[in-house]
């Protein structure tokens, strides 16, 4: 990621997701560690209704660029707000650090890839090709400073 862009957070943002930050690599891994943990959380976590998705299209259709190459899906678990994205984007990445709930993914989406990593590190994903990034619920887990310096590197609309 070589590029030199500065991302600043608004500080009322940053407020609300400072009260809940993991200190560690490991104590974000064990969150939702083993199979039937994740199996439990795909049968039973609801998805999200349709109209978010047109709600977040509508806002994409806003932005300097409107493209649909790429959508990548961070915190993505086992997919719940990832495969309506597979409908919208010619190839989508789902990133989470539970590699339990990623194998928990369905199978059959020819333009689904994912990756075990954390979302402050997407390396995988090269510079400046991102059309579209999403965190449905994931964003309370994260260093919101080091994600959106990451977000600015690899999206195409910053």
């Amino acid at each position: 990621m070589g590029s030199s862009q500065s991302t600043t957070l608004d500080p009322k943002i940053k407020e609300i997701f400072s009260h809940r930050r993991l200190e560690t690599d490991m104590e974000a891994r064990s969150l939702y560690k083993g199979q039937q943990t994740a199996q439990h959380y795909a049968a039973h976590r609801p998805g999200y209704p349709p109209e978010m998705f047109d709600i977040i299209m509508s806002y994409h259709k806003q932005v300097k660029t409107s493209g649909h190459e790429l959508a990548v899906d961070v915190c993505c678990g086992t997919g719940q707000s990832t495969i309506p994205l597979t409908k919208l984007f010619r190839q989508v990445v789902g990133a989470d650090v539970s590699e339990d709930q990623l194998q928990n993914l369905p199978k059959d989406v020819p333009n689904l890839t994912s990756f075990v990593g954390l979302a402050e590190d997407l390396n995988m994903i090269e510079t400046g090709t991102v059309d579209l990034v999403t965190i449905a619920t994931g964003l309370h887990w994260v260093n919101v400073d080091k994600y959106c310096i990451v977000i600015a590197f690899i999206c195409v609309c910053v």
